[in-house]
């Protein structure tokens, strides 16, 4: 009896002591992966199916055909000072995808900022990060995107799914996400 007192007596003590607020986020995690969140987002020139997202009668340039998909604005809930975009797919032989975002501010939207050229070998394109692109709101600095003069409350993400002319091989993309931070 004797050791259980004192064991009890603290816990009524710690349900009286005033307990910090629990700090506000740092991060958000954003994620599409499944058919119903791409759904969520804009298709161009790509379809989805089985949580994938495809070339579906892609735009034909002068040396590519192309499509792309737009994620819907993700609100950070908080002054974002950076986003780190993140995504999985698949690029068979012939094809790669362009990896943009932009940010917004209030009523202030960005320019697209393109973030990385990637394909899973190099024989088609060489992957390449696109750093600097100073605009408005935000630079590039290798894989993380820097708001510029303040921070940013949304944000967006889009992928261009790419193949060389006449190709029938396309990228699948299997997720999209973007991790915005106050830091």
């Amino acid at each position: 009896m004797r050791g259980r007192f004192p064991a009890a007596l603290f816990g009524v003590f710690l349900s009286l002591v005033p307990q910090p607020a629990h700090a506000a986020a740092a991060e958000q995690l954003t994620r599409w992966s499944t058919s119903a969140q791409f759904d969520r987002g804009t298709p161009a020139h790509v379809s989805t199916g089985g949580g994938t997202l495809r070339l579906a009668k892609p735009v034909v340039a002068s040396d590519h055909e192309y499509g792309f998909w737009t994620s819907p604005w993700v609100a950070t809930g908080f002054g974002a000072k950076t986003l780190v975009p993140s995504w999985n797919v698949a690029t068979p032989s012939g094809t790669w995808v362009r990896v943009s975002v932009r940010v917004k501010r209030g009523s202030t939207v960005g320019s697209w900022d393109t973030m990385a050229t990637w394909a899973s070998g190099t024989s088609t394109k060489l992957r390449t990060s696109h750093s600097s692109q100073p605009d408005d709101l935000s630079s590039v600095n290798v894989d993380t995107l820097q708001g510029r003069g303040g921070t940013f409350d949304r944000w967006q993400v889009r992928i261009t799914l790419n193949r060389t002319k006449g190709s029938t091989a396309t990228p699948a993309v299997r997720s999209v996400s973007g991790v915005a931070a106050k830091y």
